[in-house]
């Protein structure tokens, strides 16, 4: 039988102990303000697209509702990849005893699926006239995708894998630009549109296993079990709603609480609140966990590096 691991052979030592030292602070940010830099300006690149193509107010304004309520979705389930990053450590074990991020990312994806089905079909004509039922596909193909993207980047961010990082978020923009601006020259429907702006979450999460899998298998162990994962990572999904009620889930209650006669004062408003607030929620929320992995796990950054580091964050933020 092969012995028992004793984490308390693990605890205190740093990636330096490892021989397996990821990369620095200075290059870590430097890779996360170039991919959110990338990422950002596809997102607008987006949002002024969508109503100059699609055929009417009314498209648009349920074009962006659905955005608002996936993003603000996305938002909240960034608590999972804050957690798992501030989870994640390397090891040395090899191979390492299994853990239960693999248990937590299916049990969690498949929660996530469900809530957004039932959501959606419970809530979905409120939001956005006669939307329930194609709501219900496009929410839990983007929100379960979501789920195994964070906790796939939050072991990244972990393991201070900078160019996965940035791989994962410029992908994620490029494949959903490259799906949008042909569906919106192509005058699809808004319910197809859903779909596209859905479905780069999981490809970006494949891709990106795909790419990065050997630098990620064996690599790193969890200082919490799965009871701990879920717990941790309830409270901050909760947290992270709050927070993402205002970046990203103000168009959503304005097409929940608007007259379907106002659709021209609630485009102008949604597109306005968009253009602020909406395309940065990507970015923001890896910012957040670079500052996890990166600053307050490193014990060795200096106070000057940390308040420079804090500063420019803060800045970009």
């Amino acid at each position: 039988m092969r012995p028992a691991r004793d984490d308390r052979l693990l605890r205190g030592r740093t990636d330096a102990d490892f021989g397996m030292k990821g990369g620095s602070t200075a290059a870590g940010l430097r890779a996360v303000l170039i991919a959110t830099a990338v990422a950002g300006g596809i997102g607008y690149l987006i949002q002024l697209a969508a109503p100059a193509l699609l055929p009417s107010r009314s498209a648009y304004v349920s074009f962006s509702v659905f955005w608002s309520t996936l993003h603000l979705g996305i938002a909240a389930l960034s608590g999972i990849q804050q957690e798992v990053s501030r989870a994640t450590h390397r090891t040395d074990i090899s191979p390492p005893a299994p853990g239960p991020l693999r248990r937590f990312a299916a049990l969690a994806a498949v929660v996530v699926t469900i809530g957004a089905t039932v959501f959606a079909l419970l809530l979905g004509d409120l939001i956005v006239p006669q939307s329930a039922l194609w709501m219900a596909v496009a929410l839990p193909i983007g929100l379960g995708g979501y789920v195994l993207s964070a906790a796939l980047g939050g072991v990244l961010y972990g393991l201070r894998l900078w160019t996965a990082v940035a791989f994962t978020t410029i992908v994620d923009a490029v494949i959903r630009a490259l799906f949008l601006l042909p569906g919106f020259s192509a005058q699809l429907s808004v319910p197809w549109l859903a779909v596209l702006v859905a479905l780069p979450f999981g490809l970006a999460f494949a891709l990106t296993w795909l790419v990065f899998r050997k630098q990620v298998v064996g690599r790193f162990r969890l200082d919490v079990d799965l009871r701990g994962l879920v717990s941790n990572s309830w409270i901050t999904v909760v947290a992270a709603a709050a927070s993402g009620l205002m970046i990203s889930g103000l168009p959503m209650l304005l097409g929940a609480t608007s007259s379907p006669a106002d659709v021209s004062v609630t485009g102008a408003l949604i597109l306005t609140i968009t253009l602020t607030r909406a395309p940065i929620v990507i970015p923001v929320i890896a910012l957040q966990s670079f500052l996890i992995a990166a600053v307050f796990k490193d014990a060795s950054l200096s106070k000057p590096g940390l308040l420079r580091v804090l500063a420019v964050a803060t800045a970009c933020i």
